[in-house]
């Protein structure tokens, strides 16, 4: 082996790689047909080079495969993540509006055994229906459902409560749960206490209506008043009051008179 030979085995791993130049490539070509000891060389390192080369790939194709795996792996953590939290939220919210639907959504008709409902008419013809709690602790809301029966209107007053009994530690308070004009009086024909599934007829078109009480009489002329203050008053688009001073003052001694009347019919 001459020294061009020595030459020629250390360009052909670089011809071999593609890393030599056109004229280092051309002399190597040229020197392996007339040299069979460095043609058997170039073979035999071209033949642990394509080993090498295709070892080199197939870690290259299983990175790559690895790598894609990975990806994959961390989308469907992403995922699974953001549908736990979808979930949470949709649980969350369910949970929210389930137990504001069973505690605090009016929609359990009470019994009308349960309540009371009286009726008092006072001096200017206006009709006070007067709602009994009987010392009841449950929370209850009154409602009011006018129908046609027979052609003739039928005013319903009845309660509800929520799903799941509320209670408080003083027994719910009776009030007037509604003032009904002349007008409106001359249109009912029943007015009556329950649903049209079962109830009690309070007053028929034509039966007398009890008077109201000098102190029912008291409440409601305060209550006008405070209503015709509310009323002349101007307004923000939320609902605030505008007014004076002076205003509000007669406002809130109006409300402590309401407060200290002691009405017969709601106690």
């Amino acid at each position: 082996m001459t020294d061009n030979c020595n030459i020629i085995r250390d360009l052909i791993p670089l011809v071999i790689d593609e890393a030599a130049s056109e004229d280092s490539t051309k002399c190597v070509e040229t020197h392996l047909e007339t040299c069979e000891a460095c043609r058997e060389c170039y073979q035999a390192m071209q033949s642990a080079f394509a080993v090498v080369k295709a070892k080199e790939e197939e870690q290259k194709i299983f990175s790559e495969a690895a790598r894609k795996l990975r990806k994959k792996r961390r989308l469907r953590l992403l995922r699974n993540i953001l549908i736990g939290m979808l979930i949470g939220c949709v649980l969350a919210w369910g949970g929210l509006y389930g137990y504001s639907y069973l505690t605090q959504q009016y929609n359990q008709i009470v019994y009308h055994g349960f309540y009371g409902v009286t009726l008092s008419q006072l001096q200017d013809g206006r009709v006070s229906l007067n709602l009994d709690h009987y010392d009841s602790h449950e929370i209850s809301g009154v409602d009011f459902e006018e129908t046609i029966e027979d052609g003739k209107h039928i005013l319903y007053v009845y309660l509800e409560k929520p799903i799941i009994t509320q209670y408080v530690q003083t027994p719910m308070k009776n009030y007037s749960c509604s003032c009904l004009s002349p007008e409106r009086m001359s249109e009912l024909h029943e007015i009556r206490q329950g649903t049209h599934k079962e109830y009690v007829t309070l007053w028929k078109q034509g039966d007398t209506v009890p008077a109201a009480s000098e102190e029912m009489e008291l409440f409601f002329s305060y209550s006008d008043a405070y209503r015709a203050l509310w009323d002349n008053s101007p307004s923000t688009s939320d609902g605030k009051l505008m007014t004076s001073e002076e205003v509000r003052r007669e406002m809130d001694i109006l409300r402590e008179k309401m407060s200290a009347v002691t009405v017969p019919e709601w106690q």
